[in-house]
């Protein structure tokens, strides 16, 4: 069974008061029947210190990333956290997505998690990468088993 996460950047906003440029990002996860969606805004260097620490984590080095969506804990939207999954070689997503209601007290959270190949850890971060870099609207998916176990 395939299980998706994917990140789509929708706008990019670049104030010259302000230090870096902020992008406006929508996540969705796609996993095991449950699905959930949000959307949030990020500083750029926050999404550029993510790729840099997951790509580190590829190459072999720490043991793990977090990568937040929101501006605070009372607006984190999307959480992803990535591991390596034992002697496969692998990568073990946990994603956690909340968003708001129809009233801004009351969220709706997805959580779900699966195994990605190390080939599908790549792909996602050159797509983000590429993303940043080109400024056009766009997305990223990281696909992988969700029956796998880490």
């Amino acid at each position: 069974m395939i299980a998706e996460f994917t990140l789509a950047l929708r706008g990019y906003e670049s104030h010259p008061e302000t230090i870096g440029d902020f992008l406006q990002l929508a996540a969705r996860v796609d996993c095991r029947g449950f699905s959930g969606e949000t959307w949030f805004q990020m500083s750029r260097r926050d999404l550029d210190r993510f790729v840099s620490e997951a790509s580190a984590l590829h190459a072999g080095a720490p043991e793990a990333v977090n990568f937040v969506g929101g501006w605070d804990d009372r607006e984190e939207r999307m959480r992803v956290r990535l591991a390596r999954a034992g002697i496969s070689g692998g990568f073990a997503a946990r994603v956690r997505i909340a968003n708001t209601g129809p009233r801004t007290d009351q969220w709706h959270h997805v959580e779900t998690d699966f195994v990605c190949p190390a080939p599908a850890l790549a792909r996602f971060l050159a797509e983000l990468q590429r993303l940043v870099e080109s400024r056009i609207a766009g997305t990223a998916t990281l696909s992988g088993d969700a029956e796998a176990i880490a």
